[in-house]
């Protein structure tokens, strides 16, 4: 009786890549830029080989990943923390 063959079996290899992100904070952080860059060094590629049924597929080929992204946020109506660090839990150290 012949045994039939897996569905995929397959292998691949390690994908590495370098990104690079700016932050500043303007006016006590109501105003925020990032700047962002993605794969700066075109190094993201795809690379896999799958077998199954009597089939060979193959990919070998860089992915369409490098961008530039920048971001300008701006903060409507930011409060200020009432938390100031001291004394926090002290009622309920004294209930015990």
């Amino acid at each position: 009786m012949r045994q039939p063959l897996p569905a995929h079996v397959g292998a691949g290899w390690p994908i590495s890549f370098a990104n690079l992100k700016f932050y500043k904070g303007f006016h006590n952080n109501r105003w925020m830029l990032n700047l962002d860059f993605t794969d700066i060094l075109n190094s993201y590629r795809e690379r896999w080989t799958a077998y199954g049924n009597g089939v060979e597929n193959e990919k070998d080929g860089k992915m369409f990943s490098r961008q530039v992204v920048l971001t300008v946020t701006y903060n409507f109506n930011q409060k200020r923390s009432k938390y100031r660090g001291t004394g926090a839990g002290e009622d309920e150290k004294s209930r015990f």
